[in-house]
């Protein structure tokens, strides 16, 4: 996710007088990777969980926390994915990057 922090780029855009964020459609690789190894993470927990039958609170707390941060990066892979425009791919990066 940083590294796409500094993939970006911003070019000019004379129709709105400002400078504006294009290529977003770049960090789809990151979100992908980084979602695929939450949900790995995931299901290595649940299993560990599932055999042992007795969890503590604290596997209890971390499926919730990696299953939380799971959820918290979708609505940005979903945007990326579209690629409605650079706008729309920018809008859950912040989210993303918190749940990281």
């Amino acid at each position: 996710m940083l590294h796409s922090r500094s993939m970006g780029q911003g070019e000019w855009d004379p129709a709105t007088g400002a400078c504006i964020f294009v290529h977003t459609e770049r960090n789809l690789p990151n979100f992908m990777v980084t979602t695929c190894t939450d949900l790995i993470l995931l299901a290595i927990m649940l299993s560990k969980i599932w055999q042992k039958r007795k969890a503590g609170a604290l596997w209890k707390l971390g499926v919730f926390w990696v299953a939380g941060a799971t959820v918290g990066e979708l609505p940005g892979i979903i945007l990326t994915f579209l690629d409605y425009n650079d706008a729309m791919n920018l809008l859950f990066q912040p989210i993303s990057a918190l749940t990281m």
